[in-house]
Order: C-alpha cells, then structure tokens, then sequence
C-alpha cells in the first residue's frame, strides 16, 4: 500500500502560517513605531515634548522645541499662522491648559461647558513640577524671543 501525500496542501498550510506570522511582526513593529509618534517625554524639569511640539509652564514654546525636536519641526508648527499657545493638546490626545495649571486625559467639554477630561496628574506634575505651590500663571505663553507671541485670554 502506498500512501499519497498531497504536497501542495502542506506547502500551503506551511506558507499561510509563516505569511501570518510575517504580518503580524510587520503590525507589531508599526504599532511601536505609532507609539513613539505619539509617546510624550520631558527633556527637562518642566518641559514636555511629543513629536511636534515642546511646551512648558507657560504655553507651546518656539524655542524649546528647536532644541529638543529641530529647527524644521519648530518651523512647521510656528509657520502655520498665530495659536493659542497656552492650551494644546498633544499628539496622544493629553490636553494641557497653562491657566488651569493643569493636563487632561483629552479636550473635550462637558454639557456645563467645562472640561471634562480626567485630570491627568502624571502630565501636570511633569509640565507644572511646583503645580501645588504656585499660582497660577496669567499672560501670555511663549518664549520672548519668539516672533509671535501667544494669544493672551483666551
């Protein structure tokens, strides 16, 4: 008695399995690679960047995010016109509001009309280091070399 083994379906079963495979080390790599375009660091004692901005205690700063990021990532963002820079929201999705001294889990408003993100305490004590003890900052946000000033009040 011979037995016949059909070889294409085992070389099929062999190539799907290691395509699979193949795929799924190529989304995992992309996934890291999503997480560090949006991971947040701080290069400094209250200072915190992502991939498009750096912003202290006083707002998005021109002259932070030249030295931690380069000059054309400063460029792109400060030539797209005046912003408010005392309150951004950075590319994972935290919301900082240099007035309220504080950072949100997100931007959005509640039916009072108030924020109503999670108070993130880990991003505000990394951005506001002396948060408890200070008051809060009113004025305008950014460097005083910076061409354009943030806008104040709003």
């Amino acid at each position: 008695m011979m037995m016949r083994v059909n070889v294409s379906n085992a070389t099929m079963t062999v190539s799907r399995g290691l395509f699979i495979g193949v795929l799924w080390a190529l989304s995992s790599l992309t996934q890291v690679h999503a997480a560090d375009k949006t991971a947040l660091h701080s290069p400094q004692a209250g200072v915190l960047c992502d991939s498009y901005i750096c912003a202290d205690a006083q707002g998005v700063s021109r002259t932070l995010t030249e030295r931690y990021l380069g000059a054309r990532v400063a460029q792109r963002v400060f030539s797209q016109g005046d912003f408010d820079r005392t309150a951004f929201t950075f590319a994972n999705g935290i919301f900082c509001d240099t007035h309220e001294r504080l950072c949100r889990e997100d931007r959005y408003y509640g039916s009072d009309g108030k924020h109503s993100g999670a108070i993130s305490a880990h991003y505000t004590a990394l951005l506001f280091p002396s948060a408890s003890e200070s008051p809060q900052i009113k004025g305008s946000a950014g460097d005083a070399n910076d061409a354009t000033p943030g806008i104040a009040g709003k």
